[in-house]
């Protein structure tokens, strides 16, 4: 499902934003995820 996997990467991105910025992923916002679903995607913050 395309939806689903999208929605997989864009809160995988959030959370280890947040990881490395020591954060609640809470406070992480405005992210978007932009590629398909492998090894070339890349997140905009």
């Amino acid at each position: 499902n395309f939806t689903a996997l999208s929605r997989l990467d864009h809160n995988r991105a959030i959370y280890q934003v947040a990881a490395k910025a020591g954060v609640p992923n809470t406070c992480v916002k405005n992210v978007c995820v932009w590629g398909n679903h492998s090894n070339k995607q890349f997140p905009d913050l």
